[in-house]
């Protein structure tokens, strides 16, 4: 569970998705977890999402404070200390930062694989905040999910390709398995996206696994 989240979601040039990969895994997530104000970060792989949101990389960091890490990555970006690539499809990035609004825990045991679903903030806003908790669960029985929490971006790094407001991350034990009971799911879930008013064009479920470890600073 995260108190506070870095998260960017991301794809490659085309043609260069090994140097993408690589410049993730071997050197900006280590990069990431050397900051001061940096909890931890993990980047994850997508094996699951609807073609005309898919996003390639999932990276999850997250801080104890937001301004201290904003201003780290300011003077740090494109030094050795955190090295910048041109295999990132900037026109097909989206950042932000975002705190922990509810979190609900079944199982306490730690899963490997995560389900990302975002929400559209049209009226998606005012019906979480009425009933949150129960959303949640909700998601968590038709993801198969151990865990999960609802996080809200506090600020947007950069343009979005989608606008959310309202996010919710799921922990469970396989993201394939998830994948495909949300897919025996798809009228039960597309009801309560229905109820909370996200539109269908904008709504996203999406399935990462991970592809580093949670690196920490310790």
């Amino acid at each position: 569970m995260y108190d506070t989240v870095f998260a960017v979601l991301s794809n490659p040039v085309e043609g260069r998705e090994t140097e993408f990969v690589d410049w993730y895994t071997g050197t900006h997530v280590p990069d990431l977890a050397k900051i001061p104000s940096v909890v931890a970060s993990q980047r994850f792989r997508c094996v699951d999402a609807p073609k005309r949101a898919a996003y390639a990389s999932l990276v999850l960091t997250e801080v104890a404070d937001v301004q201290e890490t904003i201003t780290s990555i300011k003077e740090r970006n494109g030094t050795p200390a955190l090295s910048s690539t041109d295999s990132i499809d900037k026109a097909k990035t989206t950042s932000w930062y975002a705190e922990s609004v509810v979190d609900v825990s079944l199982d306490d045991t730690a899963a490997p694989d995560r389900v990302l679903i975002c929400l559209d903030p049209a009226n998606a806003s005012a019906a979480l905040e009425n009933d949150d908790q129960n959303v949640l669960r909700t998601f968590l029985d038709l993801a198969g999910a151990t865990s999960g929490q609802i996080l809200r971006p506090t600020q947007v790094q950069s343009r979005p390709t989608l606008n959310w407001t309202w996010f919710c991350l799921l922990r469970v034990p396989d993201g394939r398995v998830a994948s495909q009971q949300i897919g025996t799911q798809r009228q039960a879930l597309a009801a309560l996206f229905d109820r909370l008013g996200a539109n269908a064009e904008t709504r996203l479920v999406a399935a990462f696994a991970p592809d580093t470890d949670r690196l920490s600073q310790s």
